[in-house]
C-alpha cells in the first residue's frame, strides 16, 4: 500500500447536482482514507433495509450500533487492501477469489494464500476460491467439538462426572451459543460459576462461627415459613392488644356479619381474597394465638407449617402462642435472619453445600478451564477462516456499500439501483422505482415533506396475508389526477414477491411541467362543473320547496268555506317583464359586440400573427404554473427522503427532471404495436357540429361588426364639399 502522506489526484464527476468521487484504479482505493470526510455523500447509514446481507454488514458494524460509519467503511478497505494487491478488483462485485490476486508482501495476505491452498486441495480448480466453498468449509469447522471461538459444548466433554458438573453451570449461570449454534460455556461463564461456589461456601462457613444455624440445613426452611406468617401473626397480637386494652374493641376488630353476607353472594374458597384478609383467629383479651385448632381457613397450610418446621423443633409440642413466647422465638431467630440478610453465591444457591464442597474438592473448574484453553488453541484456523470469508463477501458487497456512501453512483446508474431501493411500486399504469421501507409512516413524512417530491405511503401486505411493511413512494412522473388514498397496488421487492399495497398517506408535490401546464385548465373545469352542480342543487332544492309550498296552499285552499272568495291573481305586468328582457337584450349585445370586437381584431391580423397570439394567450393562462412548478422540480432533493429513514446525508442529492423520468415509468404501447382508434363503446361525440355552428356565429358576428364599422366610417372632405354646393342658396336674384 502506498504512504498515506504520498499526493493523490482524484478524479470527480458532476452527477446528481454534486461532486461525486471516482474509484477506478488501485491508487483511489488505497487512498481513499484519506479523502476528506466532508466530501462522502452519506456519513453513515442504518443497517436495516438495505439490499445487502446482514453477513456482510454484521462484519462491517464493528461497534455493533445498528450504523455503519466512514471510519467502519475505510478499516474495511484497508482490510481489503492488506490482502489484494489490486483492491480495483471490489468493482467486479463477485463472489470469487483469484489466489494470484493476494498479496505476498503481508502477513495476511500470506495466511490467506496458505489456507486458500489447503482449502482447494481437493478441489479441479486450484486456482479461484468461492464463497461457498468457504462457507461450507466453515460450517464443516465449526461442527467439530474444538473450533476455536473460545466456547465448549457437551460434544467437548466425554465424562460423565464432568458432564454433570457443566450442566450444573449451565443451570446457574447461562450459556453462550456457539458457532456451531449450540449452547456451551466460555471462561467468562465458568469464573462467574467458579466465584460464585467459593462466596457461597464461604459464607455458609461463617455461620459455624456463631449461633446461626440452629436447625442445621433445615434452619433456612424455618426461616422461610416463619417469615410467611409473620406480618399476620403480628396483626392478631396487635388486634388482642387492643381488646385487652378496652373490651368495646373487640366487636370491631372481629369480622361482622354483614362481612360474611358480602362473601355469600361468590363461590368462596381458601384462596378467596377477603377470608385471607380476615384476622388469623378469634380475637380476644386472652391474647393466646391456637396453633391447632380455630384458625382462618385460608392461612391452616401456612400455619401448619410454620408449627412443623418452627415451634416443634425450637418449642416442642405446643397448642398455642402466646405474645411473649412470639417474642422470644423473634429474637432467637434475628441472628439467622441478619446473616441470610448477606447471603452471597445466590446463583448457586439451588445446589446443596456437599455438593458445592465436591466442586471444590474434585476441582471440576480446573477441568473444563482446560477444554476451554484446547478450544481455543486453534482459534488462529477459525480467525484465517474468518478472515478469508470477510474477503470474500468484501469482493461481492463492498463496492456496493460504498458506491452508495462516498457517492450515490449506482442511484443515478440505469444499470443499478441504491441499497435503500426496496422494489418497485405499480400503480395508476406506473412503476414507482425510488421506494424505500419505512417503519413509522407518520414520523417518515415529518421531514420527507422537504424533499419537494410527490410521495405515497402504502401499507403492503404479502400474499400468505400474515407478513406486513410500510413503504413510501416517489412519483416523478406522469399527473396525479388519480392518486388518492385508498387507491389500490401491487409492489415487487427485490426478491421479486408481490405485496398488496393500498395508499394510505400522500404528500403532494409537481410531478412534472407537463402536468403544470395542464393545471390551471383542469382546476377551471373543476370549479366551473362544482358550480353548475352547486346551481343544479340549488335549483332543486328550490323547485321541491316550490312544490311543498304549493302542496300546501294547495292543501289549506280545500278547507276554506264556499263563500270564501278567491283572491284573483295579480295581472301580468308587461313594462315589468319589457325592462328585463331589455336588460337583458343589452348585457346580450354587449357580450356579442365584445366577442365580435375580439374575433374581429383576431381575424384582421396578418396569418403569420394568429398562431402567436394563440401561443401567447396559453403561455398566459399556463406559464405561471409552469415556472412554478419547474422551480420546485428543480429543489427535489433525495437527502430528506432518505434522512426520515435514519440516514445522514452529506449533499443535495438532485432528482432533476430528467431523471426523475427514469424513476417513474409511465405505461406505454410497445414499439411497434398495432393500434386501433375505434371504441364501440365510446361516447358519440359532437364536436364537428359544434365547431360548424360555432365558426357560423363567428363569421355572422364579423360581418356584423364589418358593417357597423363601415357605416361610422368618416365622410370625406371631398364628399362634403359637393354636398355644401347643392344645398347652399344663389346669391344671385
Amino acid at each position: 500500500m502506498l504512504p498515506k502522506n504520498a499526493s493523490h489526484q482524484w478524479t470527480f464527476e458532476r452527477i446528481g447536482g454534486f461532486d461525486q468521487v471516482k474509484l477506478s484504479t488501485d491508487a483511489d482505493w488505497q487512498h481513499l482514507s484519506e479523502l476528506d470526510t466532508k466530501l462522502w455523500a452519506v456519513l453513515s447509514c442504518p443497517t436495516q433495509q438495505l439490499s445487502l446481507e446482514q453477513k456482510t454488514l454484521k462484519r462491517l458494524d464493528k461497534d455493533v450500533d445498528g450504523r455503519i460509519r466512514v471510519n467502519e467503511l475505510t478499516l474495511a478497505i484497508q482490510f481489503v487492501c492488506d490482502a489484494l494487491q489490486q483492491p480495483s478488483l471490489l468493482a467486479r462485485r463477485q463472489a470469487t477469489l483469484p489466489l494470484n490476486t493476494l498479496r505476498t508482501d503481508t502477513e495476511l495476505g500470506k495466511n490467506l494464500t496458505a489456507l486458500a491452498t489447503l482449502l482447494l486441495d481437493s478441489a479441479q480448480d486450484k486456482t479461484i476460491i468461492t464463497l461457498e466453498q468457504v462457507e461450507s468449509a466453515m460450517t464443516l469447522f465449526s461442527q467439530q467439538a474444538f473450533n476455536g471461538d473460545g466456547v465448549i459444548t457437551r460434544d467437548a466433554i466425554h465424562s460423565d462426572q464432568l458432564l454433570v458438573a457443566f450442566e450444573e453451570v449451565v443451570h446457574c449461570v447461562g450459556s453462550r451459543e456457539d458457532i456451531s449454534g449450540k449452547q456451551g460455556i466460555d471462561a467468562d461463564l465458568l469464573d462467574v460459576f467458579t466465584a460464585a461456589v467459593e462466596d457461597r461456601l464461604a459464607w455458609l462457613a461463617s455461620a459455624q462461627q456463631g449461633n446461626v444455624l440452629l436447625l442445621g440445613e433445615e434452619t433456612l426452611a424455618a426461616i422461610h415459613a416463619f417469615e410467611a406468617v409473620e406480618i399476620k401473626i403480628n396483626d392478631y397480637f396487635t388486634r388482642c392488644a387492643l381488646v385487652s386494652f378496652d373490651s368495646q374493641a373487640q366487636a370491631a376488630l372481629n369480622p361482622s356479619v354483614s362481612a360474611y353476607e358480602a362473601m355469600y353472594a361468590g363461590h368462596l374458597t381458601h384462596s378467596t381474597t377477603d377470608i385471607q384478609s380476615l384476622p388469623l383467629a378469634q380475637v380476644n383479651a386472652d391474647e393466646a394465638l391456637p396453633l391447632l385448632r380455630g384458625i382462618n381457613p385460608a392461612w391452616q397450610g401456612l400455619m401448619a407449617d410454620f408449627r412443623n418446621k418452627v415451634v416443634l423443633p425450637l418449642l416442642g409440642d405446643i397448642e398455642s402462642l402466646t405474645p411473649a413466647i412470639w417474642s422470644e422465638l423473634s429474637v432467637k431467630l434475628s441472628a439467622t435472619r441478619e446473616w441470610l440478610g448477606q447471603e452471597q453465591g445466590v446463583m448457586v444457591a439451588g445446589l446443596a453445600q456437599a455438593r458445592l464442597e465436591e466442586w471444590q474438592k474434585q476441582d471440576w473448574s480446573r477441568a473444563l478451564a482446560d477444554l476451554i484453553e484446547q478450544d481455543l488453541s486453534v482459534s488462529h484456523q477459525l480467525t484465517e477462516l474468518e478472515q478469508l470469508l470477510t474477503l470474500l463477501l468484501f469482493m461481492r458487497d463492498l463496492d456496493l456499500l460504498v458506491q452508495n456512501t462516498i457517492s450515490m453512483r449506482d442511484f443515478y446508474s440505469p444499470e443499478h439501483k441504491g441499497i435503500f431501493e426496496a422494489g418497485e411500486l405499480y400503480i395508476d399504469g406506473r412503476s414507482m422505482r425510488l421506494s424505500l421501507i419505512v417503519d413509522d409512516i407518520a414520523k417518515h413524512a415529518t421531514m420527507a415533506h422537504r424533499s419537494g417530491t410527490f410521495l405515497l405511503y402504502c401499507d403492503c401486505v404479502k400474499r400468505n396475508g400474515t407478513d406486513k411493511m410500510s413503504i413510501v413512494s416517489a412519483v416523478t412522473a406522469g399527473d396525479a389526477d388519480q392518486l388518492m388514498v385508498g387507491r389500490h397496488g401491487v409492489f415487487y421487492d427485490q426478491q421479486g414477491e408481490e405485496w398488496d399495497a393500498v395508499v394510505v398517506r400522500m404528500i403532494e408535490n409537481p410531478i412534472s411541467v407537463s402536468e403544470a401546464f395542464w393545471s390551471p385548465y383542469k382546476r377551471l373545469g373543476r370549479m366551473i362543473a362544482s358550480q353548475l352542480e352547486k346551481l343544479a342543487s340549488a335549483r332543486e332544492k328550490e323547485v321541491e320547496a316550490k312544490s311543498a309550498a304549493a302542496l300546501q296552499k294547495t292543501a289549506e285552499t280545500a278547507k276554506t268555506t264556499e263563500d270564501t272568495k278567491p283572491t284573483p291573481p295579480a295581472p301580468f305586468d308587461i313594462a315589468k317583464f319589457a325592462g328585463i328582457f331589455a336588460a337583458m337584450g343589452l348585457a346580450i349585445g354587449a357580450l356579442g359586440t365584445a366577442l365580435a370586437t375580439i374575433v374581429t381584431g383576431f381575424l384582421l391580423l396578418p396569418f403569420w400573427q394568429m398562431p402567436l397570439v394563440l401561443v401567447g394567450i396559453v403561455l398566459l393562462i399556463s406559464g405561471p404554473s409552469m415556472v412554478l412548478a419547474w422551480f420546485k422540480l428543480r429543489k427535489r432533493n433525495l437527502g430528506p427522503i432518505l434522512d426520515a429513514n435514519g440516514w445522514a446525508v452529506n449533499t443535495h442529492a438532485s432528482i432533476s427532471i430528467p431523471f426523475g423520468a427514469t424513476l417513474t415509468r409511465v405505461a406505454r404501447l410497445p414499439n411497434g404495436a398495432k393500434r386501433s382508434l375505434i371504441d364501440p363503446f365510446a361516447p358519440k361525440s359532437r364536436a364537428g357540429w359544434w365547431l360548424f355552428v360555432l365558426l357560423v356565429l363567428l363569421a355572422g358576428l364579423s360581418w356584423w361588426q364589418w358593417q357597423q364599422v363601415s357605416l361610422s366610417a368618416p365622410v370625406s372632405a371631398e364628399s362634403t364639399a359637393d354636398a355644401a354646393k347643392v344645398t347652399q342658396p344663389s346669391a344671385t336674384p
